[in-house]
């Protein structure tokens, strides 16, 4: 998996001014709620298609899930992609968030699945 450094804020800004970084958010009672992001690519090459936008970044209050909202915000960027003709979506998650694990699989079929594993840096001491 390839890696890339995180966006800066500059980053940030500069994307949602250009249209690269499309976000949407959901509003109750004038309050954002729930935060989607999209962007052309993903996390991995199945993912660099033109046919295909990701959701790169997305946030529910805890206090709204399990309420519809994300789902309607969800469905909303579903016809929202079709209408300008993107006929995939794709997302990736990190599987041991569980609130992401509970989430996405409802409305996602896996591509492809992926492991990082961290090297446990006491095996050093044994190799000294």
């Amino acid at each position: 998996m390839s890696y890339s450094s995180p966006d800066t804020i500059e980053d940030t800004i500069e994307g949602l001014e250009s249209g690269e970084y499309p976000s949407f958010i959901a509003l109750e009672n004038d309050r954002p709620v729930v935060y989607l992001c999209i962007r052309k690519s993903g996390e991995n090459f199945a993912s660099d298609d033109v046919s295909v936008m990701n959701i790169c970044g997305a946030y529910a209050l805890p206090e709204v899930r399990g309420r519809g909202i994300s789902v309607g915000l969800l469905s909303w960027l579903m016809d929202w992609l079709r209408e300008r003709g993107y006929s995939r979506c794709g997302v990736d998650y990190e599987c041991f968030n569980y609130t992401s694990r509970k989430f996405w699989p409802k409305y996602f079929m896996p591509y492809t699945n992926g492991a990082v594993r961290q090297i446990d840096e006491r095996i050093n001491k044994n190799i000294h």
